[in-house]
């Protein structure tokens, strides 16, 4: 799985964000797999990710 996540001038901004962030560390650290991934952008859509942020930014990839 891989996560779309926002970001504000290059930094994550939001504290949903940073405990996702979080969470997949542990993820990864627990399984050994590294199956989940994450790609931060400041606007650009990917393909096959699940978005990550605020409202206005999910609303836009998904109606894209």
């Amino acid at each position: 799985m891989k996560f779309l996540i926002q970001t504000i001038n290059g930094k994550v901004k939001h504290d949903f964000s940073i405990t996702l962030l979080e969470s997949i560390e542990y993820h990864n650290w627990m399984r050994k797999d590294n199956d989940m991934a994450v790609i931060f952008t400041d606007g650009a859509m990917v393909p096959d990710c699940l978005p990550v942020g605020s409202v206005e930014f999910v609303s836009r990839y998904l109606i894209d």
